[in-house]
């Protein structure tokens, strides 16, 4: 569970939730389990944590009961237009490039937050693994800003003391099992089905071409950082 605890560690030392506070999360479903029990630990009883997953959400991920699910898609027009003002703060990360093309989001994450309201992220970036990219990228449109756009597109929406870095995310795995585990986690039901397997299969396939045998299996995810305040 290495992959988990960095991704965990790195956004909440971000985020530093507070006792109280209502929180949204925006990341893949398989990426919340990591952060759940410790973020209700920090927020307590008077807290509140949701997360938007679309359909069946049950069926994505073991999702901890400390989260209550918004069915929704995150890149919906409708995502959030009933949130107006309701969040103290917005978690956006993930472990796969997942953050919709539209900029019209963070507009709908600002609408969210109350005065004051903080927007945290740890998303992929421009030139985030080329093995990946050769890998995974071929079966999804991914979305990869760069730090420069994604700061525009943050001060386009309104937000204010915008702070961005770009900061990098190593990771070894001991087997090819181990890096697959942690590639289809974050999104499990893409790789259900006859179709899914396939794609797994694709997917084990490419990583045992791209990675010699005599070599370790690293990879260093490039990533953008930072936070925002409404």
């Amino acid at each position: 569970m290495v992959h988990d605890m960095i991704t965990t560690a790195t956004i909440l030392g971000r985020a530093d939730p507070r006792t109280g506070e209502r929180i949204l999360l925006l990341a893949p479903p398989g990426d919340i389990e990591a952060i759940a029990v410790d973020l209700r630990h920090r927020v307590g009883d008077r807290g509140q944590i949701r997360a938007i997953i679309a359909g069946e959400p049950y069926m994505q991920a073991r999702l901890a009961p400390e989260v209550e699910v918004i069915d929704d898609r995150v890149d919906a027009p409708s995502s959030l237009g009933r949130s107006i003002g309701a969040f103290d703060l917005v978690l956006a990360w993930g472990s796969v490039p997942w953050l919709p093309r539209e900029n019209e989001i963070f507009g709908r994450i600002l609408a969210a937050l109350r005065p004051g309201g903080r927007f945290v992220f740890d998303v992929p970036s421009r030139d985030y693994s080329e093995a990946l990219e050769t890998c995974e990228g071929v079966m999804y449109d991914w979305f990869l800003p760069d730090s420069a756009d994604f700061e525009h597109a943050l001060d386009d929406a309104g937000f204010r003391e915008v702070e961005i870095e770009c900061i990098r995310h190593d990771f070894q795995f001991d087997t090819l099992a181990e890096l697959i585990d942690a590639r289809t986690r974050p999104f499990p039901l893409e790789y259900e089905n006859a179709i899914g397997v396939e794609r797994q299969t694709a997917l084990r396939n490419a990583f045992a071409h791209m990675f010699d045998r005599d070599h370790d299996l690293e990879l260093t995810l490039n990533h953008i950082a930072g936070h925002a305040i409404r």
